[in-house]
């Protein structure tokens, strides 16, 4: 026992020796105090700062061994000895050795305490010097002393009201009653909700999270936090009722490790029933409104907070203020208007029936015959009451203006190159109208540019103007422009040189002398070009879609015109344009693989690429367009990117064969998550000369990849100095003849695919193309298209019947209807018992195409036909997509009436349409 209770001193002192040394000299900054704190089981300390406690000795060694000890009579001697474990206080001395230290800094060894005078901060009630508390330590009479701290709780709910639906705040606080020695480790609140309806209540972490303390059932920690023995804390609960009727609160601090309740708390509160609260909402703020001008303007009255009740009897009552009449016309559910300014109300004159959750919106049309400001009073009164629910007025200035013009023009359409006409127009409109117009405007017209710009325009009389020569359009005096005006000019243009143009479109009034209305349009004119090559990335193209954005893709496209993505893919997901587009990624896991889609062809006298783009995901990336003559060395160009698709032009000028590649760039610092870069709607030029010419007729003569209707197939183009004829020959005759008429395979039957081959002469020009063109076969004509939009919404464990769109009657068993991007549908999931759709239909069945998708797992659903009393036909949908298909059976072969039930295998199934062809 003596070697025990030395080996528990030799620990303390080594304690109080660490901490005297860390305080000393120049060192003393490092230094830190140990604390100590007894566990309802251990003795434990750590540095002061340090979030870990360690385990000293357990409280039971300190005391159980004593005994045993006692009971053998050569442990008793070794007891006597025990004495010496007294003159351990010679340690002190030891602290001494302080003086020898010659550290500047050593005041700050003040901060150092014994182990005794850490004790008493934390146990102040001990009244022993330190040579008993010693012996206390050693004895274990120090944990016989030691008490818990008694605590309560204090709340202010039966001080508060609380009403069904409405968050109230109410305060509980913890805080001691008695303060002893102890405190506790691993406590929580748990927390028992009791009542009629659910309750919702919300407090908030240390960190600003909110919790809803009455879902989880408990607050604090999960694993509980350390409560002082002096520990006081007040949180405040926000409590949302569902229904109204008495709720108890049951409040229990428990200690997890040990399943003790140390406090326990019953809150009872009664909530009361009252009626919703509503409010009105209106557009009229965004409205604007002009003397004599009919507008409409939407009021909805809905609940503002929805309560147990709503009103018996309740009308609109309307009035209004203003220097001139208001007619405000409404129109009832019979198709009847009526002035609601006039008569003074709007609603059943006896009032009508308000429910708690009512929401209506009416729209009314307002005609205010002169300017000025008005106030429109809208009232929800309660007939049986006899008073206001709610008042909401409605201020309007009402005014007479000149209507807003705006110039439009299709410029950006068109690619402009010198020494060629080309035409464009400018529209000139009324974007508002308003009451009052000009009586004298002209068009002022300006330019600047590298060149000489001709811009022609034909008058009234068929007189041709040079409009930039003379520097205005139309009569020298100007023209009456009406409020209501929209005409377009149609203007022939030359440029003579290449290079950037700025022409500036002037509405001027003559009278006050000022522009109304000014635009500029900029053109870039560029040598003669052809574009060669031009892709949308879509499936027709030779492109397919893809979800591993993390892959090499070599070969991807229409041969020879294919390109390789690394880190990319063509895909569905955020396009751009078309049903695909081409998607590079980035992500933050490997920072040096940047996206790229680069052309395994060539393209000669490159000159410019036109492209669209856009960025999703995190912020910081741009798009790096590069072209390079040996696939190695790469000159790039920039662009920086939004979320919105944005239309972008990249300049060149070479003489040799280019490589082209686009990809995602890091123009600073890496961003934070996955980034992606969305490319679409490539179309590269060259210099017009004969072998672009060649390229350029691939694109231009090309057919559409698909048709049901004729073809047209041009025998001349003429394009620029070339004067081209255009033979055709099919080598299917029977679907597609040479001249593009078209005969398609009967319903039912596959499409059919031909090659058309187009040779293109002019003297020494002879080119040669091969196309091919798929003819889709005639439309079925399905004796019952089935689709979802009009039934109502139903929810899961439903059961009942349904009338979808085309009349069938459904009975379907624990169901719901929802809706999604791909549209309206009924949604089946495998239960007990399994849930199914069912309809029973006459005329036969030949197919079925049913559109539909699933949700993750195995995924599978089962179609059963009974036709009479044959056997039923099972036809089993496996692997069904997570992304919106059509599944298709045909030559059913059932005649008559038959039963058609669908019911799921195995995961969530969504039916969006049903197909069925009869046979009979």
């Amino acid at each position: 026992m003596r070697t025990f209770r030395m080996i528990v001193f030799t620990l303390l002192l080594g304690l109080l020796s660490f901490s005297l040394i860390a305080c000393n000299g120049d060192n003393g900054v490092e230094g830190a105090e140990p604390e100590f704190r007894t566990t309802d089981t251990h003795l434990q300390w750590r540095l002061v700062g340090d979030d870990e406690w360690i385990d000293l000795m357990e409280l039971d060694d300190l005391k159980g061994p004593a005994g045993a000890d006692g009971q053998d009579g050569t442990d008793g001697t070794d007891g006597t000895d025990g004495v010496d474990g007294i003159d351990g206080a010679d340690g002190k001395d030891g602290v001494d050795g302080q003086d020898g230290t010659d550290g500047q800094d050593g005041v700050d060894g003040i901060d150092g305490l014994s182990a005794y005078e850490i004790y008493l901060k934390y146990f102040p009630e001990y009244p022993y010097d330190e040579e008993q508390w010693t012996i206390d330590l050693v004895s274990g009479k120090l944990a016989e002393a030691l008490e818990h701290s008694i605590y309560e709780f204090e709340h202010n709910a039966d001080d508060l009201t609380f009403e069904d639906k409405v968050g109230q705040v109410a305060t509980i606080t913890l805080k001691p009653v008695e303060i002893h020695h102890l405190g506790y480790d691993n406590v929580r609140f748990n927390i028992d909700i009791t009542g009629p309806g659910d309750v919702e209540m919300y407090a908030e972490d240390s960190e600003g999270k909110m919790h809803d303390v009455a879902s989880i059932g408990y607050w604090g920690p999960e694993d509980g936090f350390y409560m002082a023995r002096d520990y006081e804390a007040t949180t405040d609960f926000e409590l949302i009722f569902e229904k109204p009727g008495e709720h108890t609160i049951e409040i229990a601090l428990v200690q997890l490790t040990t399943d003790i309740t140390i406090l326990e708390e019953t809150i009872t509160i009664e909530v009361e029933a009252i009626a919703s609260e509503y409010e009105f909402v209106h557009d009229v703020d965004e409205t604007d409104f002009f003397v004599n001008i009919a507008e409409e303007v939407d009021i909805t009255l809905q609940p503002l907070v929805e309560r147990t009740f709503g009103y018996d009897s309740v009308r609109f009552n309307v009035a209004y203020t203003g220097p001139g009449t208001l007619t405000l016309m409404a129109e009832d559910s019979e198709q009847n208007w009526y002035d609601v300014a006039e008569i003074g109300h709007w609603g059943p004159s006896g009032g009508f029936e308000l429910p708690k959750d009512y929401s209506a919106t009416t729209t009314f049309e307002a005609t205010f015959d002169e300017e000025g400001e008005y106030t429109i009073t809208f009232e929800l009164y309660d007939l049986n009451a006899e008073e206001a629910i709610l008042v909401e007025e409605i201020v309007v200035e009402v005014r007479e203006a000149h209507s807003v013009y705006a110039f439009d023009y299709d410029i950006d359409d068109i690619m402009f190159m010198e020494d060629n006409m080309e035409e464009f127009s400018v529209r000139l409109w009324s974007e508002t109208v308003y009451h009052l117009g000009y009586d004298s405007v002209r068009f002022n017209v300006s330019y600047s540019g590298p060149g000489t710009l001709t811009l022609m325009a034909e008058d009234s009389k068929q007189n041709w103007h040079d409009v930039a020569s003379i520097g205005y359009w139309g009569p020298p005096g100007g023209f009456e422009l009406p409020a209501d005006y929209d005409e377009v000019t149609l203007f022939e243009t030359t440029f003579s040189e290449k290079g950037q143009y700025t022409i500036t479109f002037e509405l001027y009034d003559l009278i006050e002398d000022e522009a109304i209305l000014t635009e500029e349009i900029t053109i870039d004119v560029y040598e003669q070009l052809l574009s060669t090559y031009h892709t949308g990335f879509e499936s027709h193209e030779g492109f397919t879609a893809r979800t591993n954005y993390m892959s090499t893709i070599e070969e991807e496209g229409m041969a020879p015109y294919t390109w390789t993505f690394y880190y990319g893919t063509p895909s569905t997901n955020n396009t751009i344009s078309g049903n695909q587009s081409a998607q590079m990624r980035w992500y933050t896991s490997a920072p040096e693989n940047l996206g790229t889609i680069t052309s395994e062809f060539t393209v000669d006298d490159l000159r410019m690429i036109t492209f669209n783009a856009k960025r999703a995901g995190a912020e910081g990336i741009a798009l790096s367009v590069a072209y390079s003559m040996d696939g190695d060395t790469w000159h790039e160009t920039i662009y920086e990117l939004t979320t919105s698709a944005q239309s972008f032009r990249f300049e060149a000028d070479l003489a040799d064969a280019a490589y082209i590649r686009f990809g995602i760039a890091i123009p600073g610092d890496n961003p934070s998550g996955r980034a992606d870069l969305i490319l679409d709607d490539i179309v590269i030029y060259s210099l017009a000369n004969e072998n672009s010419l060649e390229k350029y007729l691939a694109w231009a003569l090309m057919p559409p990849m698909e048709t049901a209707v004729d073809l047209i197939l041009p025998t001349e183009y003429n394009i620029f100095d070339w004067a081209l004829d255009v033979a055709w020959a099919s080598d299917n005759t029977d679907v597609i003849e040479n001249d593009g008429t078209v005969h398609q395979p009967a319903a039912g039957e596959d499409d059919e695919t031909v090659m058309l081959t187009a040779t293109v002469t002019n003297g020494g020009i002879n080119f040669t193309y091969d196309f091919y063109v798929t003819v889709l076969a005639e439309p079925l004509v399905w004796a019952y298209e089935e689709t979802f939009a009009g039934i109502e919404n139903f929810s899961y464990d439903d059961s009942g019947t349904i009338e979808g769109d085309s009349g069938i009657e459904w009975t379907y068993v624990d169901m719901s209807k929802g809706s999604d991007g791909s549209g309206d549908f009924v949604q089946i999931r495998p239960t007990a018992p399994m849930s199914s759709i069912t309809a029973t239909l006459e005329g036969g069945l030949d197919r079925i195409d049913i559109d539909a998708m699933a949700f993750g797992g195995g995924r599978s659903f089962d179609i059963i036909i009974n036709e009479g009393e044959a056997d039923e036909v099972t036809l089993t949908v496996s692997d069904l997509g997570t992304t919106m298909a059509s599944e298709s059976f045909r030559d059913l072969g059932i005649e008559g009436e038959y039963t058609i039930t669908i019911t799921n295998l195995s995961h969530a199934l969504k039916i969006y349409a049903i197909y069925l062809l009869g046979n009979d």
